[in-house]
């Protein structure tokens, strides 16, 4: 193992480990919702975190507070553009372009639209692009266009209910009302297409309940709560104007169903995922606490339990956020790892749409659809910078968003492990250590070549404890796959803590390969210390796993990869010696209660991780610092220590 305590080895900036903890945090989820005021601002549209209830926040509305008010969703043809409605008054709507990532050319612009009538509240209707609207005192059910506001017709459905309890839902071909009447609460089905309508009353035991729908969906569900203070979920059916009970829901920790509430406005369905989202609060006589609850519209079961930390409304579920461009993730399957070079070079030099906003920053990003396919997405994924053509800029996505992963159900295929293109090593005669060591990769031989391929896609699986931490990368080549930076593309991403690094090799040529041989090199440094004393040798295994061969009609090729050792000799053995010119030394190693640093050269500041990635301490740097390791557990560490230029790391033992 190589010594720490008298020098540290220099890395290039790199945070793979850390990126893996905390990527899944900056994906935007398809659960937008308005938040309280803050400061000056009335109103943050943000995303949330079903799972662990973080927010991210979107873009803030600098006017009058909309938390709470009746409101819909649209989504134009006309304008390919989500807007929300709020409804202020009686006949007055307030309508704002959505944003679904941050945008700094959004100035939350309000469009007013006047109705000629009033109207109790609203709900778009996907089907026909139209609002609907009702008002309670004429009971006269209104069609509204949305872009103008204009009051194209209006049809006359009796209905009683006490405005605070009253709530209009649309499902396909039906309109349906909600209201509390005289003890009981009515549902009224109305039938677009037949201009037919029907109540039903419910049950006495129901003092209040909410309903959600959406256009994705033939039945509505509501969230009941009975005359013992018991919240039920419900089941719709407008065709039939069957209502059943799914199940009660389960009360959350800590809180008793006397305290409870649920926001009508804040709640939402996930039809892919067959749920109902609902935020809840508790109230105290001190405070008040706001929960995301998901329920399945099955059971009835909760299926995650979240703590927001503020008061969120006007929940919305919108999955064509799904849809939207993370930069890197080329072929849309949720992840970025080395395979999405391949879409790159696929479409090497394909002109599509620019996006509004241009950036490589892990943010859902509108971007419209080009009609094109590759790798089961449209390749309006791989313009990853968004500047309208995919070319080598693009690639630069996937190397700084590596392992961010975002919510995508689409899942990729599996390859046979025939051996029609195998790969393997091609090692030199021994290494050594505390060395640096390099060592090529073929696909298939110059006596047995390989033909019709495009792109190679593997992963070298390596022992950790072998490798200094940083080290492990591809280098420049060129071969019978073609010449490196100039007809195909190379990305490398290594994850030291793992015993891996993934390798993708792309054309950009959009033309099929033949040959047998090396195609790329490996090389990393040697560990010191890696043979046992009494030995004068010991081996490092090698393996290729987890192949994907295509090519340029998107065909994969049967694959294997093979299992190696590499001989790694004592250093002393060819009279090698350590040479150090690094000014930073970081002693004991091992360390059972402080760890010293001295350096002569400026430090910024120091941070010690797990293997995990988890921050174990973040000290400043005062010329000589030491870190109390007393208190945490024996294992192997990294430690990073940065200066104003540079970051360097290295391992170090706590015992």
């Amino acid at each position: 193992m190589k010594k720490i305590d008298s020098k540290i080895s220099m890395l290039l900036v790199a945070s793979f480990f850390v990126t893996l903890v905390f990527a899944q945090e900056n994906s935007i989820s398809p659960i937008f919702s308005i938040s309280e005021s803050n400061g000056s601002t009335e109103n943050s549209l943000a995303s949330i975190n079903q799972k662990t209830g973080a927010a991210i926040s979107i873009e803030d509305f600098a006017d009058e507070s909309y938390l709470g008010k009746n409101f819909t969703i649209s989504t134009l043809a006309s304008s390919n553009v989500d807007k929300i409605f709020f409804l202020n008054d009686n006949n007055n709507l307030s309508v704002y372009d959505l944003p679904y990532f941050f945008d700094p050319n959004y100035n939350a612009t309000k469009e007013e639209l006047i109705i000629s009538n009033n109207i109790s509240d609203i709900d778009y209707h996907h089907q026909s692009s139209y609002l609907y609207a009702y008002d309670l005192a004429t009971t006269n059910l209104f069609t509204i266009t949305p872009n103008t506001g204009t009051v194209s017709n209006h049809t006359n459905i009796p209905f009683t209910s006490s405005l605070e309890a009253f709530s209009i839902a649309t499902t396909n071909n039906f309109i349906v009302l909600n209201g509390k009447g005289t003890g009981v609460i009515n549902l009224l089905f109305y039938n677009i297409n037949t201009d037919t309508h029907s109540t039903i009353a419910l049950s006495s035991d129901y003092i209040e309940l909410n309903l959600v729908g959406n256009h994705h969906l033939n039945m509505l569900y509501a969230l009941a709560k009975d005359v013992n203070d018991k919240n039920w979920l419900l089941a719709i059916s407008p065709d039939t104007e069957d209502v059943n009970i799914i199940g009660e829901l389960p009360s959350c920790s800590a809180c008793n169903n006397a305290d409870l509430s649920y926001d009508k406005n804040a709640l939402a369905l996930d039809w892919e995922n067959n749920q109902l989202l609902a935020i809840l609060t508790q109230t105290t006589t001190s405070s008040s606490n706001h929960f995301l609850i998901t329920f399945d519209l099955t059971t009835a079961e909760k299926v995650y339990f979240s703590t927001l930390d503020k008061k969120y409304s006007n929940l919305y579920f919108n999955k064509a956020s799904s849809d939207l461009v993370f930069p890197g993730d080329t072929n849309h399957d949720g992840i970025v790892n080395s395979k999405d070079l391949f879409s790159i070079g696929l479409k090497y030099s394909f002109n599509t749409i620019a996006r509004f906003t241009q950036t490589i920053d892990w943010i859902g990003q509108h971007s419209f659809n080009t009609g094109v396919v590759k790798q089961g997405a449209d390749v309006k994924h791989a313009d990853c910078n968004g500047d309208g053509v995919i070319n080598t800029e693009d690639i630069e996505a996937i190397k700084a968003n590596y392992s961010y992963i975002h919510n995508s159900n689409k899942t990729g295929e599996s390859t046979d492990m025939d051996c029609d293109y195998p790969l393997a090593f091609s090692f030199p005669n021994g290494a050594y250590e505390d060395n640096d060591v390099t060592i090529y990769i073929k696909l298939g031989e110059v006596v047995n070549p390989v033909s019709d391929l495009y792109g190679v896609d593997f992963t070298v699986n390596y022992n950790n404890s072998f490798v200094v931490p940083g080290t492990m990368k591809t280098e420049l080549f060129s071969s019978w796959f073609g010449t490196d930076g100039n007809n195909f593309n190379r990305v490398d991403f290594d994850d030291h803590s793992n015993s891996k690094i993934d390798i993708n090799l792309t054309g950009n040529d959009l033309l099929n390969r033949n040959g047998g041989g090396d195609i790329i090199a490996l090389s990393w440094t040697m560990e010191d210390d890696v043979v046992p004393i009494i030995g004068v040798s010991t081996e490092m295994d090698l393996s290729i796993s987890d192949i994907t061969i295509i090519n340029y009609n998107q065909d994969i090729k049967e694959s294997c990869g093979s299992d190696s050792s590499i001989v790694v000799y004592h250093k002393d053995i060819v009279g090698i010696t350590t040479v150090n010119n690094n000014k930073i030394d970081i002693f004991p190693n091992p360390a059972s209660s402080t760890i010293n640093i001295v350096s002569d050269e400026k430090i910024d500041f120091i941070e010690l991780y797990s293997v995990t990635g988890e921050i174990i301490q973040f000290v400043t740097f005062n010329n000589k610092t030491t870190l109390d390791v007393s208190n945490i557990s024996s294992g192997i560490y990294y430690i990073k220590v940065y200066t104003e230029d540079k970051v360097y790391m290295d391992k170090i033992i706590v015992d």
